[in-house]
């Protein structure tokens, strides 16, 4: 996969109508891409940030919380900005039917997933993360990252979703993506805390959960913006 550069030069102003969505949200609230050295280093603090305050992690040299799959070309990290605040993240890892199995982190924790998924197009969302001073908001926060896994997963054909979450969040992923747990908890890659791998087809189930919330339909220009970003990759089918 490759990306074209000039797209990462854009961001995404969010509607009225979600800014609604997210109490404490200022008047700028944006989505984006992380390509620039910046931009990932405001997402990797941010990661470091959210996953000590519950002591998820050792502390990192810089305060930077990263690992080898951040630095593949599939591998992408999604962040939301309030004015020039990174306040939540997700990073989606991007699977092609003919690529390597060693790109995807849930090949790793869970090897019998790659049986089942390994000839699929699927994304895997992971290190889904909100700004510590947003704990009390933080389920809102989640299902705009979710929207934008979607948008993500719209935009490139996925078949399936993945996600590694921690048991007690399975329901939360079950209420609103209808996901279902496929492997049972392991210690995921990086971190600390075990986590259960849920699936989700997404094509089959996408018009469902875009009716279990109004936050979930993206506007037209939402739908742009992914489109334009990912139809730069050179996805082979």
């Amino acid at each position: 996969m490759e990306i074209t550069p000039e797209f990462f030069q854009k961001t995404l102003l969010l509607p009225q109508r979600i800014r609604e969505y997210l109490p404490g949200a200022m008047e700028q609230v944006r989505v984006g891409i992380a390509a620039s050295s910046r931009d990932k280093q405001d997402v990797y603090s941010l990661r470091h940030a959210a996953y000590r305050n519950q002591n998820y992690i050792d502390e990192k040299p810089n305060s930077l919380f990263f690992d080898e799959y951040d630095e593949l070309c599939n591998v992408f990290s999604l962040y939301v900005k309030f004015d020039e605040a990174v306040v939540a993240s997700v990073r989606c890892c991007i699977h092609e039917p003919d690529q390597s199995s060693s790109n995807i982190p849930a090949f790793l924790v869970y090897p019998e997933a790659r049986n089942a998924f390994s000839y699929e197009r699927f994304i895997e969302a992971n290190r889904l993360v909100t700004h510590p001073n947003l704990d009390h908001h933080s389920r809102t926060h989640a299902l705009l990252l979710l929207r934008f896994v979607m948008a993500v997963a719209q935009s490139v054909d996925s078949v399936y979703i993945l996600a590694a979450v921690r048991p007690r969040h399975a329901p939360f992923y079950q209420r609103y993506c209808n996901m279902t747990i496929m492997c049972n908890s392991r210690i995921y890659h990086g971190v600390k805390f075990p986590t259960v791998l849920m699936t989700t087809n997404f094509i089959q189930n996408y018009p469902l959960v875009l009716k279990k919330h109004s936050l979930f339909p993206l506007t037209d220009d939402e739908r742009f913006f992914f489109r334009n970003a990912f139809h730069t990759i050179n996805r082979k089918s």
